[in-house]
């Protein structure tokens, strides 16, 4: 798992250098997140299957950099000046951070429920990422 994280780090950033440099040539950006949706979603759907696992992690990389990359250049593109990108952009990360909060509080009170995570079982007979969750998915 260690080596994944290391190699979708390395993936995130030369994306996160370039994308700003294309969104700024470009007169309409929704091409670009479309783009880094699709890859997230490629990527995923690849993790899922549990087979080539580093080029899945590389294209997961590449979307994570592409949309960190984007949602930096937005806040410049959409003001008009740095006083504004930086009211928009305090604004957007503090809701985003107030939102991010709230995941680890909602998947501990998940826990805590009689047989929680019993719904989320993974499939037993094919191979996963996801294998090493089975112990705290089981209940009793």
């Amino acid at each position: 798992a260690g080596w994944m994280l290391s190699l979708l780090q390395f993936a995130v950033i030369p994306m996160t250098f370039i994308i700003p440099i294309v969104a700024g040539k470009t007169q309409n950006q929704r091409v670009l997140a479309g783009l880094t949706a699709v890859l997230f979603f490629i990527g995923i759907l690849g993790l899922i299957q549990g087979v080539l696992v580093p080029l899945w992690v590389v294209i997961i990389g590449i979307a994570g950099g592409s949309a960190f990359g984007l949602s930096m250049m937005f806040f410049s593109l959409r003001t008009k000046d740095g006083h504004q990108a930086s009211e928009l952009s305090g604004m957007a990360q503090s809701i985003g951070y107030l939102l991010a909060a709230t995941g680890p509080i909602a998947f501990g009170w998940l826990q805590l429920q009689p047989c929680g995570f019993c719904r989320y079982r993974t499939n037993e007979s094919r191979p996963s990422v996801f294998r090493s969750w089975r112990p705290a998915l089981r209940c009793g």
